[in-house]
């Protein structure tokens, strides 16, 4: 048997620019998770809370009666888990109620990543 020399024709490689957008998920994320959650209940109340923010909600105010019937826990448990991520620097208290995710931690998907840590440093910066 004998093998003859071919030639071979590159394919330019077509680059496809994906619409939309992505979230991001940084190291401390992780972190953050092994800090608050210690049981299936409040992953499931965190879940809830992150997945209040998106692209357009950078400001959110839970709905706290919403998740405490998905989650089938009390109100109590729904504020403490509330405080522990203010305490772990991923939720900011910006107003009665009302709260932002810490954009260096967690980026909705779609976000505007720059704007929103921009936001965040000024939000931060007298704290």
């Amino acid at each position: 048997m004998c093998f003859s020399d071919k030639d071979f024709i590159e394919i330019p490689k077509i680059e496809k620019r994906i619409k939309g957008g992505f979230k991001m998920i940084y190291n401390e994320y992780d972190r953050v998770q092994e800090k608050v959650i210690k049981s299936q209940k409040d992953m499931c109340i965190f879940l809830a809370l992150v997945k209040s923010f998106t692209y357009k909600n950078t400001e959110v105010k839970f709905n706290i009666k919403s998740i405490m019937n998905n989650c089938n826990v009390t109100e109590a448990k729904v504020y403490t888990m509330i405080k522990r991520l203010i305490k772990a620097n991923m939720l900011l208290k910006v107003n009665r109620g009302y709260y932002r995710l810490n954009p260096f931690i967690y980026l909705p998907y779609r976000a505007n990543g720059a704007e929103l840590q921009k936001e965040w440093i000024e939000l931060t910066k007298d704290i």
